[in-house]
């Protein structure tokens, strides 16, 4: 018996519409044709998994993603579930609908931290604490000040407010 030849993935498509890849974990069986006994081995192998373009597996975010379009931890986003629009549950692991949060947001960007906002600005972070309810794109998440990054540029650009 001759060793099987097995390919593990496809050649990665260059389309825009496939911007990431994942890897995965693929066994390949190989034959020894030498052993008396037909021994058989199976290898390890890592490559580029096929993404597939289900609009389905784009329209949930997990617990970690939205943790960093809010610039909070993934903790606060799990206790504070409830707060946040489109949250549901999948069995123990906590879900949210992309579209719903997406429209919450006004777009897919990270919110500003104070910090950000403070360079922007170009003023002390104290000072953006202080007048927080004066800046627009103002988003209290309990204890964290957060900014809508397209609702400051557009009033920094243009000196107008959604």
């Amino acid at each position: 018996m001759q060793a099987e030849q097995l390919t593990c993935c496809p050649p990665n498509p260059t389309s825009p519409s496939w911007p990431r890849t994942q890897v995965r974990t693929a066994y390949v069986r190989r034959e020894n044709p030498a052993s008396a006994y037909g021994e058989v081995t199976l290898t390890q192998t890592q490559c580029e998994a096929e993404q597939l373009s289900l609009p389905l597996l784009d329209s949930v975010l997990n617990k970690t993603e939205v943790s960093k379009l809010l610039s909070v931890p993934g903790t606060w986003v799990a206790t504070h579930s409830t707060m946040i629009p489109g949250a549901f549950r999948l069995g123990r692991n906590l879900r949210f609908r992309r579209a719903v949060i997406e429209e919450w947001l006004g777009g897919t960007f990270p919110l500003l931290k104070p910090e950000e906002v403070s360079e922007t600005l170009r003023v002390n972070t104290s000072w953006v604490y202080a007048h927080a309810d004066q800046i627009p794109g103002l988003m209290r998440l309990g204890y964290y000040v957060r900014f809508k990054p397209s609702v400051l540029l557009a009033f920094v650009n243009e000196g107008t407010c959604q």
